[in-house]
């Protein structure tokens, strides 16, 4: 059995009580969502209607639950055995807002395609290519995501995307209370609420953002339609593909 660190509650070979799991579990779907602003962001670039945007939404989610799984429960060439989920990447987001603005979502499909295909054939060399990325290379790579994860969350934040009155007072005010409630959480409590930091800052922050304005019923009511209607969306968009 692998040593735990001392700054781990739980280790790769321990199991957590079967409440936490579900918890835990609850708190990385809440975690996942947040990275599903990226297809908001590349279905406005397209032009698309709200309709496609929840419809691409719905399909985002289910491809992230069926590629958990699988890097979850198999070993070898395709998983890895670990509770790893996967989440729209913001290297791709760039390049798909382009890809958007220039051939709409088909051609963000094409090129997702072409790049999973370059990453599975890359991956069987990877032990190789190592010594070409070193720390400096990869920690600068590292920055320059975190840079424009940066800038997102900034827009996103601000809101500076919405007609009339962004408010910017109350979304900043949102935003630092639920990033500070995840970070005394995590730095100083203990046990669940340690845990569940992440869930808890978001819950608290939904929750502030009702009585200030900011979540409207229709924005909401969208999505609460059935995930699997909106699946449909794809066929016309593959056959252009």
């Amino acid at each position: 059995m692998a040593r735990k660190p001392e700054n781990l509650i739980y280790a790769v070979d321990d199991k957590p009580p079967f409440l936490r799991l579900v918890l835990l579990g609850l708190q990385n779907a809440v975690l996942i969502a947040i990275y599903l602003v990226y297809i908001v962001i590349i279905t406005k670039a397209a032009g698309e209607s709200e309709k496609l945007t929840v419809s691409a939404i719905s399909m985002g989610m289910i491809a992230v639950s069926i590629a958990t799984v699988l890097q979850s429960l198999w070993k070898g060439p395709v998983g890895s055995g670990y509770f790893s989920p996967p989440v729209c990447s913001a290297i791709y987001l760039g390049p798909s807002v382009l890809a958007a603005k220039a051939g709409g979502l088909p051609a963000v499909f094409g090129m997702t395609i072409f790049a999973g295909a370059v990453e599975i054939i890359l991956s069987r060399f990877l032990h190789k290519l190592r010594p070409y990325f070193p720390p400096a290379v990869s920690g600068f790579i590292i920055l320059i995501v975190g840079i424009q994860l940066g800038l997102v969350g900034i827009d996103q934040v601000l809101d500076i995307r919405e007609y009339g009155s962004p408010a910017f007072e109350k979304h900043i005010l949102i935003s630092l209370i639920t990033l500070s409630i995840i970070v005394i959480l995590s730095v100083w409590a203990r046990g669940l609420a340690r845990l569940l930091c992440s869930l808890i800052g978001i819950l608290v922050g939904f929750v502030i953002s009702i009585p200030l304005g900011l979540l409207i019923p229709e924005s909401v009511s969208l999505f609460l339609n059935p995930i699997i209607s909106r699946i449909t969306f794809l066929k016309l968009y593959l056959l252009q593909f």
